[in-house]
């Protein structure tokens, strides 16, 4: 392991242990599930120094996407929490193969409005981003499909979630989405 990822994994390790691996925001959607008696399924990807041309990007920030299924399929509950991100300006789901940079966005996750030009200035902790995607916010590859197909992508292990920021253009954070234990 090299040196310059120890400072960032040790921080990824508090990072976990604070938030007790899930968060509060999808709180609604599980309890939801529960009293209904149907056992939300649920999806994490956690979010590490993206790779481009070979080398990890040098960052110390990390994060965690966690997503739920709800309304019998319908919607996909998510949250997008982040510590020590500098400048963050969009995230969005991919359809692809995560180290190749060239998966089809799928879904804008943040801003909803697609306007990254925006972003959040300086050092960024906590959520980052929440809400419900739909099959009407389902684009690229994916547009006017349904939320069924999203979903087998990701049980197939083919969507991950990234962070762009301004330093790190491509991608600074990204996490491939796999089943929450």
């Amino acid at each position: 392991m090299s040196t310059s990822r120890t400072p960032f994994l040790f921080g990824f390790f508090l990072f976990v242990l604070m938030t007790g691996g899930t968060f509060p925001a999808l709180a609604d959607s599980q309890n939801g599930a529960k009293a209904s008696g149907v056992k939300s399924e649920k999806f994490v990807a956690v979010l590490i120094a993206d790779i481009h041309e070979g080398q990890a990007v040098e960052t110390t920030a990390c994060g965690r996407a966690e997503f739920a299924v709800i309304e019998d399929g319908d919607g996909l509950a998510y949250t997008i929490t982040v510590s020590r991100l500098e400048d963050p300006y969009m995230s969005h789901l991919r359809l692809g193969k995560s180290a190749d940079h060239q998966g089809s966005l799928v879904v804008w996750l943040w801003p909803v409005d697609r306007k990254p030009v925006e972003g959040k200035k300086g050092s960024y902790d906590g959520l980052l981003a929440s809400g419900v995607i739909r099959a009407k916010d389902l684009t690229g590859i994916l547009a006017k499909k349904k939320m069924a197909d999203l979903l087998a992508a990701i049980r197939d292990g083919k969507v991950d979630a990234d962070i762009h920021t301004r330093r790190h253009m491509p991608g600074e954070l990204r996490g491939l989405l796999g089943k929450a234990e």
